[in-house]
């Protein structure tokens, strides 16, 4: 039964970015989805996204990555993820998955 705010998500989110780490990814994207606001949601993912692209958060694979957003998706208010909303984040995910489908076929 709790959820979280946007204002809380968004500061999280902004925090975690000056200093990412595989750890509290996890954390990022639950308190983003528990925020039950899609635009919080993709933030999160956007962010998380380029932070992975960038090389800093370490450690983590494409696949882990994936897990861990689509795990967090669950936590977002079954009315949110049935409504229009649900099908920006699902979109949102699709682009997620895509991106690191070809990040993983470039050469290292």
């Amino acid at each position: 039964k709790l959820r979280s705010s946007r204002e809380f998500a968004e500061a999280t989110i902004a925090l975690w970015a000056e200093s990412p780490d595989r750890f509290s990814l996890g954390s990022v994207l639950c308190l983003a989805a528990l925020a039950d606001d899609e635009n919080v949601f993709v933030r999160a993912l956007d962010t998380a996204l380029r932070l992975w692209r960038e090389e800093r958060i370490e450690k983590i694979s494409a696949a882990h990555f994936l897990a861990t957003v689509e795990s967090a998706y669950w936590l977002v208010a079954g009315d949110v993820r049935s409504s229009g909303a649900g099908f920006l984040l699902k979109q949102a995910i699709a682009d997620v998955r895509r991106a690191l489908a070809a990040a993983d076929r470039r050469p290292a």
